[in-house]
Order: C-alpha cells, then structure tokens, then sequence
C-alpha cells in the first residue's frame, strides 16, 4: 500500500529535475551512480526505495514487540519474574527505576523494555 506522502512525491517528480534542489547531491549520489547521472531517473529510484522501505516498516515494528517480548521471556526464565528489580542495573540504559513504575508503583515490565539497549 502507498502512503499518501509516496504519492504526492511521485506527483512532484513529474515537474522536472527542479526537485533535484531538494536533495543533496550525497542524498541522490548512489541513485544518480545507478542511472548514469539521470536525475530524474534517480528520483524515480529514489522513490522506489521508499515504498520499498515503507513496506517493510510494518513488519519491522511487530518484530521489535516480538523480540522485546522474547527477550523479556527469556530473561524472565534465566533469572526469574523479577529479574528487572534485581539485575536493572546490568539490562538497562541508565533509566532511574521510578520511570518502571506505574502511580501504584507496580513495575511496568513493557515501559522497562523500552530501555533496554539490545544493539
């Protein structure tokens, strides 16, 4: 499905190679490397790149919650339900613990999986 941002571009690049003045010419020099210097064909790669890129943000999203929830069930089976508690320091990117906690204080485990620095 195409965004409506990747139409109106599309819609912009029938306007001539004055768009080039948009982009950088380090933006477009991969593109322009692909299509012999063409820009207005560097732009029409350019913007197949995009609804290339915008499919896969989906799928990219669900599988961030899918390995956050994994590593969150794995560190849950090495060190127990409260490994966060007892082992944040180690796991987490300098978040103060009150940031994990709801106004009941009860520990928001998917807020406390955000902070974790999995690169």
């Amino acid at each position: 499905m195409t965004s409506k941002a990747v139409i109106q571009f599309k819609k912009i690049l029938t306007l001539g190679s004055g768009l080039c003045i948009i982009f950088s010419e380090s933006r477009l020099s991969t593109y322009l490397s692909a299509t012999n210097e063409d820009k207005i064909e560097a732009l029409k790669l350019y913007t197949l790149n995009m609804s290339l890129s915008e499919s896969l943000y989906s799928f990219l999203c669900v599988f961030e919650i899918a390995l956050r929830n994994r590593i969150s069930n794995v560190l849950v089976k090495e060190f127990g339900d409260n490994w966060f508690e007892e082992k944040a320091g180690k796991w987490l990117n300098g978040k103060a613990a009150t940031e994990w906690h709801d106004k009941n204080g009860n520990t928001q485990r998917a807020r406390l999986l955000k902070q974790i620095d999995i690169c």
